[in-house]
């Protein structure tokens, strides 16, 4: 019961948060700055609606946060970090997608998401939270793909995955 409310009061102060937001891209749609405020209201209302159960009113804004990452992106095609912020969101979006059953499309969402970090590990290989986002994401596919029956490809994930932990393990530890 203290969670739930503690939610509640999240979502009163995130709601006015989206209602500023959505004021300044009104003002100025082509600020990107703004439209990532923007992003970072939805995601937050996102979380806060997936923590309640309310999975399909947490995918309808996790969609349009990573819509509008997705735009501001296409304007700084370098920026790594709004890439792996982009990646976050799109991962909250494939957990909704299966958790309501719609496993093919959480499927192809996390494929998307392992590509575009194997891209930013190889540019930044001493980045080790995206490497531990990397292992993650390839442990969520490969329970997937179990559920799917997937076999060899979730033996394969699982595999890297276990790997990429071990070596990130060993890293820390030096």
């Amino acid at each position: 019961h203290f969670r739930q409310s503690q939610l509640n009061e999240a979502r009163t102060h995130w709601a006015m948060y989206l209602h500023t937001s959505e004021q300044l891209v009104r003002l100025d749609p082509n600020n990107a700055d703004w439209q990532m405020e923007l992003s970072y209201a939805l995601n937050n209302l996102g979380g806060v609606a997936r923590y309640q159960g309310r999975i399909g009113e947490a995918l309808a804004y996790f969609r349009r946060s990573a819509k509008l990452k997705a735009n501001v992106l296409s304007t700084r095609p370098h920026d790594q970090a709004l890439r792996y912020d982009l990646i976050d969101t799109l991962s909250w979006i494939s957990s909704g997608d299966e958790s309501e059953g719609r496993l093919q499309e959480a499927a192809a969402g996390y494929a998307e998401q392992i590509a575009m970090l194997r891209i930013l590990v190889a540019n930044k290989p001493d980045a080790l939270v995206w490497e531990r986002r990397l292992a993650t994401l390839l442990l969520s596919s490969g329970n997937l793909a179990v559920s799917q029956g997937r076999l060899n490809e979730a033996h394969a994930q699982i595999e890297e995955s276990i790997a990429r932990l071990s070596a990130l393990t060993a890293r820390e530890s030096d």
